[in-house]
Order: structure tokens, then sequence, then C-alpha cells
């Protein structure tokens, strides 16, 4: 016979709902506790490999990176200054030839919300804010600040750069800066359409900056 195991997920972003996916696949009881009433996702673009979009056709979401990813033809390298193009590595439709999985640009909204949409029904928890978690030799335990208790046998910190679980189990040292800084911006497809940009993935370099 098998044996039984109850897994805790703490945080309900892109993680915490792929692991949430993937445990169901495999058909292991499992919760995912979000503090958020509601599960919304900021940020913008991200660029998945196809080691990520392969795991993600694995988790039944094939059809829908398929609807919403954009296929870049090539990571182009430019210079800041003269425009020429210093150095091009093609990605579509090369990446999935060689490597079995595509390679696509998605806004991570758009990867959330799939991801959600495929969960089971009462797998995530909202509403659920984490005071502390506690680790035993039987399992671990999670108290909510609400005072309600909920136990298991494994806790995934799902839960981002600030995160509670790794506060608290690994006492990590401070994070020290890096002295880089990304600046982020969207602009509405419709907009940018009539400067005929090809799909591609656009490195600008400059001296120190790109």
């Amino acid at each position: 016979g098998g044996f039984y195991v109850r897994v805790i997920i703490i945080g309900c972003g892109i993680g915490g709902a792929a692991c949430s996916l993937g445990l169901r696949h495999a058909g292991i009881d499992h919760v995912v506790l979000e503090q958020a009433a509601e599960l919304a996702e900021v940020g913008a673009g991200l660029q998945m490999s196809p080691n990520a979009t392969r795991v993600l056709q694995g988790l039944g979401l094939g059809e829908d990176i398929a609807r919403f990813g954009v296929e870049p033809a090539a990571h182009r390298f430019t210079d800041w200054r003269s425009g020429e193009v210093l150095m091009q590595t093609p990605l579509m439709p090369l990446a999935e030839e060689v490597f079995g999985a595509p390679y696509l640009h998605a806004h991570r909204a758009d990867l959330l919300n799939a991801l959600v949409s495929r969960m089971a029904p009462g797998d995530a928890r909202l509403n659920a804010t984490v005071d502390c978690v506690e680790q035993t030799t039987g399992g671990v335990t999670v108290r909510l600040s609400d005072g309600e208790v909920v136990t298991g046998d494994v806790l995934i910190g799902a839960d981002g750069i600030h995160s509670l679980v790794r506060e608290q189990v690994f006492r990590p040292d401070p994070p020290r800066d890096s002295g880089c800084i990304a600046w982020r911006g969207l602009v509405p497809a419709e907009t940018a359409k009539a400067l005929g940009f090809e799909r591609n993935s656009y490195v600008w370099m400059g001296p120190h900056r790109s």
C-alpha cells in the first residue's frame, strides 16, 4: 500500500500555483495558503525558456501559453550609438526544433491567470495570512493570524522575496545591494504596431548599461 502525505504551500503566485498543479497531477493532497483577498499578478514580461514551457505543457497549459505567448525570432544585441546589430541568437522556431518545446515571451498576469484557472476548487485558500511556521519530527504546523492552525507533512515556501518561511526557517543574511537597477514598463501592442518592430528580444548595449 501507499502512504498519505499532505503538503502545505505558502503563497499562490506563479511558483505556488504551478506547484499546486504538479501535486494535483501526482495525486498528492495539499493546500495553498495565500494572504491576499484575490489573486492578481503585477509586473511586466517574462521570458519562458523551453525548460519552463515544457513543464507548463506537462501541467496541461499547452493551449494557454500558445494563446498568450509571443514567439520571438531572435535575441538581438544592438549598439546604442550606431544601431549596428552586434550579435544575434536565433530563438523561434529553432529553439522548439532543438529542445522540443517553445521559447516564449509572456505577461506575468497572463501566466498566473492560466495557472490559477487550472487549479482545483478548494486547493487555494485566500485571506490566509501566516503568522509563524513550526517544524517537528512529526510534521509541520502553520499558525494563521486568525488563530487557526494548519498541519501537514511537508511545507513549501513560495511566498516571494519577502518570504516569512525563509526568515523563520533559515535565518538568512540580509540582502545585499547588487548595484543593478531595472526599469520596467508596458506599452500596449496596438500603440507600437505602426513602428514595425519584428518580434525579437531586443537588447540595446551601452557603456556599463543595457
